[in-house]
């Protein structure tokens, strides 16, 4: 009874130190309640493995150990499976390194061979219970030290095979020291540093792990940073060349009243009539698709109705009154373009009908926003959100991740479906404050 008490309290000190390292690496997703509860189940499995004789012999222990520590990692914490099941195979090794170590060191207190301290249950209860402090103390100050880290949270699969190597010679270094310690009486302080060696080694090594992720993660931001700036910056301008097309159609326009007010003071009607025919044809009194009374949305629908034109792309609006839209006008610029070019990327390399419909309907209580399009393909999706197919997926993606965070500060969330050959986005934004309706909603229909 004592012998099974003893074993649990060494497999219970071993667990919490893997659970120290785990909350080093990784942020973690679940309750203090499911976590203790994944935790007594990792502890179980883990004693299990302990007792049971056919599975508790080198290597099948330890791969046996490495899986219960990623199932583990996986349920209780964020990150990748790849990601999660290196740094268990790390943990293991650490705590393998550390074990055998301190097993060295006692032996050479004691003055015994190491297979004489484990035949006497006490004497190895004891070595035991020396090796699972130092593996605790070392753990806690692994903890300690990384707790102002970013955490992991993928890794490729490529990096996964490149950092599995050292972990695994790792294994096949402290095998064989224990090989050839295997009778000794007072073994070599060599072996002792070695051991300790292969600890700070894959301590330095899963540290790397996470520079070299943190380093990622920078990189993917300072990508993103840089679209959105690019991105700014391109919608700026094209507010710009909207309000220049505004004034010259403003100007043009006065011209053609004072033609057409010296035309009515002579009552000649007849070319009054054909002037304003004239004019009508040649479009220069419908320049813009969209009249919304929001500059900012009129601006940017029209320039990506004039870019879907080009590409021989149709575009259906059904838009009111938004001149009380509920997103700013940075807001604005980034939800609208980002829908739009999505839809017209998605519709220009299309064989079959291509087609946007973009609805905005504003009322006193809410907005509803939507955007579809015609797909040959369904898209693959990831975490609610498609995945993109650019080449270099590094610097795209993030459009629909800002409309998304964008959204959330607002309190409301989007809706994607894709059925039928179409795929759309649509999303409903609730007024915080309510102002009068318009007398009158202007709706705007315009087909290419």
């Amino acid at each position: 009874m004592i012998e099974q008490i003893s074993l649990l309290t060494v497999d219970l000190i071993g667990h919490i130190s893997c659970l120290l390292l785990c909350t080093a690496l990784f942020r973690r997703t679940c309750a203090k309640r499911q976590l203790v509860l994944a935790f007594l189940g990792t502890l179980a499995a883990g004693y299990l493995i302990t007792v049971v004789p056919v599975i508790r012999e080198f290597p099948i222990k330890a791969i046996l150990l490495v899986m219960v520590f990623t199932v583990f990692c996986h349920a209780c914490y964020e990150g990748k499976i790849l990601t999660q099941c290196l740094c268990a195979v790390f943990s293991y090794v650490i705590m393998l390194a550390l074990d055998t170590a301190a097993i060295f060191l006692f032996c050479n207190w004691v003055g015994m061979p190491r297979e004489q301290i484990f035949a006497d249950p006490q004497l190895y209860m004891i070595c035991a219970l020396f090796s699972y402090i130092v593996i605790f103390v070392v753990s806690f100050a692994i903890w300690r030290f990384a707790q102002s880290w970013t955490k992991i949270e993928k890794i490729s699969v490529s990096g996964f095979l490149a950092m599995l190597v050292f972990p695994l010679v790792s294994l096949g270094t402290i095998t064989f020291l224990f090989q050839v310690t295997a009778k000794d009486h007072s073994v070599s302080h060599w072996a002792i540093v070695n051991a300790l060696e292969l600890v700070a080694a894959n301590a330095v090594l899963m540290g790397l792990l996470h520079h070299i992720e943190q380093e990622a993660e920078e990189r993917k931001q300072n990508v993103a940073l840089q679209h959105q700036f690019e991105t700014q910056l391109e919608k700026t301008q094209v507010l710009l060349e909207a309000q220049t097309a505004q004034r010259k159609q403003t100007h043009d326009f006065k011209h053609h009243l004072s033609v057409l007010g010296g035309l009515l003071q002579e009552e000649n009607l007849a070319a009054a009539r054909q002037y304003l025919a004239e004019i009508s044809e040649t479009g220069q009194l419908d320049a813009l698709a969209v009249h919304s009374n929001n500059p900012v949305v009129d601006a940017i629908l029209n320039q990506k109705y004039a870019q879907a034109c080009e590409l021989g792309i149709q575009v259906d609006f059904a838009i009111n009154d938004l001149a009380e839209f509920p997103l700013s006008n940075k807001e604005t610029v980034v939800v609208l373009s980002n829908l739009l070019d999505n839809a017209i990327e998605a519709c220009k390399t299309q064989k079959g009908t291509r087609l946007i419909r973009v609805k905005i309907q504003c009322s006193e209580e809410k907005t509803i926003l939507s955007v579809m399009n015609t797909i040959d393909k369904a898209p693959v999706m990831e975490n609610g959100l498609p995945v993109t197919t650019k080449a270099d997926p590094l610097a795209h993606g993030y459009g629909l991740q800002n409309i998304v965070s964008i959204l959330a500060d607002h309190g409301a969330c989007p809706a994607i479906l894709c059925q039928d050959g179409w795929f759309q986005f649509s999303t409903v934004l609730f007024h915080q404050t309510i102002s009068p309706a318009p007398e009158h909603d202007q709706i705007t229909q315009k087909s290419l």
